[in-house]
């Protein structure tokens, strides 16, 4: 985690049965980009911009679990996030 004390990323709600919530305060950006990967290390979505308070739907992702990386607009990963998916 790249993340200071005051900063922080959330995903609501884990486990998921396919839509989540993205809440997070990051000092240096109000948008950044995901990529939720699963364990297999195929990618299912691919540096898709968010903001604070979206929402996400995983959609026909199959059961499981996901990584969500989390990255600012020059590439640099803030943090990752363990997810799973009903």
């Amino acid at each position: 985690t790249n993340l200071s004390n005051v900063e922080y990323f959330r995903i609501s709600p884990n486990p998921t049965n396919g839509e989540i919530f993205l809440n997070f305060n990051v000092r240096s950006t109000k948008d950044v980009y995901i990529n939720v990967i699963d364990m297999s290390g195929r990618t299912h979505i691919s540096n898709r911009k968010v903001s604070s308070g979206n929402k996400l739907n995983l959609g026909s992702s199959m059961k499981g679990n996901y990584i969500i990386q989390v990255k600012d607009k020059n590439g640099r990963i803030l943090t990752t996030e363990k997810l799973i998916k009903n």
